[in-house]
C-alpha cells in the first residue's frame, strides 16, 4: 500500500485550486462539501467556477498563479491544462511541504483524491492509487444501490446518543450495542424521535444481557482467503480472540476484527487452555483457524474443548483441505484442456 486513506478535520482549513479547467471544477464540488475554505487562482476559469465565485463559495482570483498563494494552504490541487506548468506548480508546493494532487497525474501527486461514497456523516473512501479510477466508479456506484439513502441520519442520531453510554463498560458490550443500534430496525426507527429513542433503549438492554460465548475451529483450507466460506468469514470479523498457528497466511488474518487479540499458536499450554475457558466463560467469541479441513479432526477438537472438567460450546467450520484444493485444481485444468 503507497497510499494511506486518511480522514482529515477540513473545519477552516485553507485549499488552493491552481487553474480553472474541467479537472479543478470536479475536485472543486467535492471540496465544497467539506468545511474547508476553497479559493481558485486561475488566468481564465469555467463558467462553474465563475457561478460559484458570484455566490460567494469560492474565493477567484483571475491571474497567474505566485509563489506566496501557497502560504497558509493546507492542500494544493492542481489543474491549468498545461503539464508544464502543473509540474512545476507541485514541485514548489511539494518543497513548502504541502500535499498536492495534480489532477489525472499520480506521479506528480503526495495526494489523490479517492471515490467517495457520501452518506454524510458517513463517508467511504475508494482508492485505487490512481490506477483504476473507472473501476473505483464502478465500485461506488455499487454501494450507492446497497446503502440506504437514510443510513448517513443513522449516524448522525448515534453521534448524539453516544455520550449516554459510558465508556466504564466492557468494550465488547459497547460493540454489542452499536452491532444492534446500526440494523436495519434502526433505519426504521427514523421516523420518529420516540421510536428512535425507544429503540436505543432496547440496544442497550440487549448488550447489558449476558452473551453466550463459544470457541469456533476454522479450518483455512490451503491458505487462500477467498476459500475461506462466507460463515467463516463472518466469525473472523466478529472475533475478540484469534488463535492461529504461523502457517496461517497473513491475507487470512487480515480478515479479523482488528481490535481482535491474536496468539500465534505452536503447542496448546494449560495457560492457554485457561485463557480460552475463561474468555468464553465470559462471553467472548475464540476463533481457532487451523490449516486444511479442521472438520477431519472432529476428535482432537472435541478433547481441546474440555479440559479439568471445563465444558467450552464449541463449533466447526469446514475448509478445504489442502490436498483437496491441489487435487480440484488440476482436475479442472484437465477439464479445460
Amino acid at each position: 500500500m503507497r497510499y494511506f486513506p486518511l480522514f482529515v478535520d477540513t473545519k477552516d482549513a485553507e485549499i488552493l485550486f491552481v487553474g480553472g479547467t474541467d479537472g479543478v471544477l470536479s475536485k472543486l464540488r467535492l471540496w465544497l462539501k467539506t468545511q474547508a475554505k476553497c479559493s481558485v487562482v486561475a488566468l481564465e476559469a469555467e463558467a462553474d467556477i465563475v457561478d460559484l465565485a458570484a455566490q460567494g463559495r469560492v474565493a477567484l482570483s483571475k491571474r497567474a498563479f505566485q509563489l506566496q498563494d501557497l502560504a497558509q494552504k493546507r492542500v494544493i490541487i492542481v489543474s491549468t491544462g498545461s503539464p508544464v506548468a502543473d509540474h512545476l506548480v507541485s514541485w514548489l508546493a511539494q518543497h513548502s511541504g504541502k500535499l498536492v494532487n495534480v489532477v489525472d497525474d499520480p506521479e506528480n501527486c503526495t495526494a489523490i483524491t479517492a471515490s467517495l461514497v457520501d452518506r454524510d456523516p458517513l463517508v467511504i473512501a475508494i482508492g485505487t492509487e490512481g490506477a483504476a479510477p473507472v473501476l473505483a466508479r464502478r465500485i461506488k456506484a455499487d454501494l450507492e444501490e446497497r446503502l440506504s439513502p437514510k443510513l448517513g441520519l443513522l449516524v448522525a442520531a448515534a453521534a448524539k446518543l453516544r455520550a449516554r453510554v459510558s465508556n466504564d463498560l466492557p468494550s465488547r458490550t459497547r460493540r454489542a450495542l452499536w452491532e444492534r443500534f446500526f440494523s436495519d430496525e434502526g433505519l426504521r426507527a427514523l421516523d420518529s424521535e420516540a421510536a428512535l429513542e425507544e429503540h436505543f433503549l432496547e440496544s442497550q438492554t440487549a448488550a447489558g444481557q449476558k452473551r453466550d460465548g463459544r470457541l469456533v475451529y476454522i479450518g483455512a483450507g490451503p491458505g487462500d482467503a477467498e476459500l475461506l466460506t462466507l460463515k467463516a468469514r463472518k466469525v473472523l470479523h466478529q472475533a475478540d480472540l484469534v488463535l492461529h498457528h504461523r502457517t496461517i497466511s497473513a491475507e487470512i488474518l487480515e480478515l479479523a476484527r482488528r481490535e481482535s487479540t491474536r496468539i500465534n499458536v505452536d503447542a496448546l499450554s494449560d495457560e492457554l487452555r485457561a485463557r480460552i475457558c475463561a474468555d468464553v466463560a465470559e462471553g467472548a467469541l475464540v476463533v481457532w483457524l487451523q490449516s486444511g479441513d479442521v472438520a477431519r479432526h472432529a476428535g482432537a477438537v472435541a478433547e481441546h474443548a474440555s479440559w479439568r472438567g471445563a465444558q467450552v460450546p464449541f463449533e466447526i467450520i469446514a475448509g478445504i483441505a489442502g490436498g483437496d484444493a491441489a487435487n480440484n485444481t488440476e482436475a479442472a485444468k484437465r477439464e479445460v484442456a
